[in-house]
């Protein structure tokens, strides 16, 4: 029995044997038959518990975890690789705020007008009761918005629209943006699932706040009349709703929404996508801060976003400092330690000489704000920069956090993270505000949040 109820999802199976093999880690697949024919893949799926039957049932019922659920999963290949892989989220249409319906009055339509609408509606052979319009809508049909290639891939956006009601008194009728990425050549499910994230986690960054898949679905073949696998995620199907905001984005305070926009949009995405190998790191830290934040705030994120801005080899200079030089120091030390007669290994005196190759963190802070002193103001930047070097000292060395300094924890972590990803879109080609006069959210949320730790400083 498989139910889906997102984090309390799970599988009760009765078998002759324990099914599944699992790896080292505790991991295995299972695919099963549902009752209509087709396959269920449980996978990267977990056994909770296994209990053994005594005769004369025999047997072992198993309750399974699956991490992720794929229904129809006959229609990935036979390998359970995908050749592409498609989304939604709810708040994606926030970023291709495109009129895919208009509404047209009809207060000054002429009688010619009326009489083309009229010939119109006697194709439809249903009953008509009486005939006075007033509005008309015009609902566009879907189209492809951007395509663009990264690498032996390339990603999509398009669109689709739906109709719910068609009865006397209502109708709803959407227009929501599809995003899909086709694969050169077939990819395992937790590769293709990843570059979704990857590519989720460029509009966290753009709107400062998770940008979360409703839906997902894949294909063992690209085309466009390929039928798709649904898969389903208990973790996120089972996340509590996030808090509403007054930092939440909405469609006119999105950068790069209009139709005119698309293609600047896309560049910079190509180019952000582009830098995913060399940034994974720092995106990782930043995006599970970015998605934290909503609902916590925590000085352990201020000292995971120094650790981001310390993965990243741009901002590492050269200070000088050879290998060689630092050998020379850490034998020179061990020697005048055994004189000494001080217990201490040369290949630890070499770890710890080593460190003078890197730049301190403030140095790289420093270089990180220069690159975006355009979009925020040097004020600002050195208040979160400096907060945020002295709170990270106290997250890192488990030292007492005075009560006076709570109430900067969460200014200063949304700050730090707004400059992270001003950094990481303005470094790709992002500017700090359109052409359109739309500032990326970032902007204003690091001037924001300095004005708050001011304000607690006072």
């Amino acid at each position: 029995m498989l139910m889906l109820d997102g984090r309390e999802t799970a599988v009760h199976l009765t078998a002759p044997t324990i099914v599944g093999r699992a790896d080292r880690n505790g991991w295995f697949d299972l695919t099963l038959l549902a009752d209509n024919g087709g396959q269920v893949l449980l996978h990267n799926a977990l056994r909770l518990s296994a209990k053994f039957h005594q005769p004369p049932d025999r047997g072992v019922t198993d309750h399974i975890y699956p991490n992720t659920v794929v229904l129809n999963a006959e229609r990935l290949r036979k390998d359970g690789r995908v050749g592409a892989i498609s989304f939604s989220a709810a708040k994606l249409g926030v970023f291709f705020n495109y009129k895919h319906i208009e509404a047209q009055h009809l207060f000054y339509a002429d009688k010619v007008d009326r009489d083309g609408l009229r010939r119109l509606r006697r194709g439809n052979r249903g009953p008509h009761d009486f005939f006075n319009p007033s509005e008309v809508y015009l609902v566009h049909k879907p189209v492809q918005i951007l395509r663009f290639r990264v690498a032996d891939r390339t990603y999509m956006i398009g669109s689709r629209t739906s109709t719910k009601g068609m009865g006397w008194n209502s109708v709803v009728l959407r227009a929501d943006p599809i995003a899909s990425i086709a694969f050169d050549h077939p990819v395992d499910l937790d590769a293709a699932m990843n570059r979704v994230f990857e590519w989720l986690c460029f509009f966290s960054q753009i709107a400062m706040e998770p940008i979360l898949p409703d839906a997902l679905q894949a294909a063992g073949r690209s085309g466009p009349r390929q039928l798709d696998a649904a898969i389903y995620l208990p973790s996120l199907d089972g996340r509590p709703p996030t808090p509403d905001s007054p930092f939440d984005l909405h469609p006119g305070g999105s950068p790069f929404s209009r139709w005119s926009e698309r293609k600047a949009l896309t560049t910079l995405m190509r180019d952000w996508l582009s830098r995913q190998e060399e940034r994974n790191v720092f995106r990782g830290y930043l995006s599970r801060v970015i998605d934290q934040s909503q609902t916590e705030s925590s000085i352990d994120g201020i000292v995971s976003l120094c650790a981001a801005v310390d993965s990243l080899a741009e901002l590492r200079t050269p200070n000088g400092v050879t290998k060689a030089q630092v050998s020379f120091l850490a034998a020179a030390a061990a020697e005048e330690a055994t004189r000494q007669q001080i217990a201490v290994d040369e290949r630890r005196l070499n770890g710890v000489l080593g460190m003078l190759q890197s730049e301190p963190l403030r140095a790289r802070l420093a270089l990180l704000v220069n690159a975006i002193a355009h979009g925020v103001s040097p004020q600002d930047a050195d208040l979160l920069v400096s907060t945020a070097i002295e709170l990270r000292r106290v997250g890192a060395h488990g030292v007492s956090l005075a009560e006076a300094r709570m109430p900067r924890i969460l200014p200063t972590l949304n700050g730090l993270a707004a400059l992270c990803a001003l950094y990481d879109l303005m470094s790709c080609g992002a500017p700090p505000e359109t052409s359109a006069g739309v500032r990326l959210p970032a902007v204003g949320r690091a001037s924001e949040m300095a004005m708050m730790l001011r304000t607690f400083s006072a």
